[in-house]
């Protein structure tokens, strides 16, 4: 155990580098922001509330991950965190830890999350199909993880390594969005 620790500690810079952090930022106005559609949605649900449609106005942060990826494992007690603060400020976003590149079945899945020292417990979702990765990875370039997606009405509003995650930023976007629907009804 003491030696699977230092060696998840000695590659989390590394994990870093590649798993696009310089792809963190937000759309700028003059690309159009990536649209996802739902039938890239994982078909394997582990924990949770599943996701068959965008609920409409509802941040989903799709957060992809594996086991045997360390600086991906060291990531989730961050998105608990964020997780428990989003909850605690009833923010309209539902976070979602995505297994890809796996082999895996469910149940070894829910087996390895529950003993960790830190097991989430927002909602999870395993790529078993490879939908996800087919559907969406593949067309958005993703090729480190872990990588994070924030998705509102099938539309990407950020894209990052999940330590960049925040309540705060998640507040920031859901409000941002809600100011342009504004800024659009005064216009009219």
């Amino acid at each position: 155990m003491f030696f699977r620790k230092i060696l998840i500690l000695a590659l989390f810079p590394l994990g870093m580098i590649f798993s696009g952090i310089a792809a963190e930022t937000p759309p700028t106005k003059s690309e159009p922001a990536p649209q996802l559609s739902e039938d890239g949605l994982p078909e394997t649900w582990l924990q949770g509330v599943s996701v068959r449609h965008w609920e409409k106005d509802k941040i989903y942060v799709f957060e992809f991950w594996a086991t045997w990826c360390g600086p991906c494992i060291a990531a989730i007690p961050h998105l608990e965190s964020v997780h428990r603060e989003v909850l605690r400020k009833k923010l309209p976003v539902q976070i979602i830890g995505v297994n890809i590149r796996n082999r895996r079945t469910p149940d070894e899945l829910k087996n390895f999350l529950a003993r960790l020292r830190t097991p989430p417990t927002y909602t999870v979702a395993a790529d078993t199909n490879k939908n996800t990765e087919n559907r969406w990875i593949r067309p958005l370039k993703i090729i480190g993880i872990p990588f994070s997606i924030a998705v509102k009405n099938g539309k990407i509003l950020w894209q990052g390594h999940p330590l960049r995650l925040s309540a705060e930023l998640l507040q920031t976007l859901a409000d941002a969005e809600k100011s342009a629907r504004e800024r659009a009804m005064i216009s009219r």
